[in-house]
């Protein structure tokens, strides 16, 4: 289900997904995951679902990713970061 939500995002969306992971290239599966939920506008419930956690887990790993795409350089991370709530809290 997630690889067809993310071929979704990515034909609608300038291959959002495929940007993302060629900007981190080491960035673990399910932390490509929550980004293609948070793409999709999946809530933390959902997400947690999909990611087998807590859903308390979800803000802080959204919080924790949303730092790491901060600190690149990616010339995508504004659109990325729009798909990261302000609310993401560590």
């Amino acid at each position: 289900y997630i690889k067809k939500v993310e071929a979704m995002a990515n034909s609608m969306l300038d291959n959002i997904v495929d940007r993302f992971r060629n900007d981190f290239p080491k960035m673990r599966e399910q932390d490509v995951t929550l980004m293609v939920l948070s793409i999709a506008n999946f809530n933390a419930p959902a997400i947690s679902l999909f990611l087998d956690i807590n859903p308390n887990l979800v803000h802080s790993r959204k919080y924790k990713l949303k730092v790491r795409i901060l600190n690149s350089d990616s010339i995508y991370k504004d659109e990325y970061l729009s798909y990261l709530p302000d609310n993401a809290r560590r």
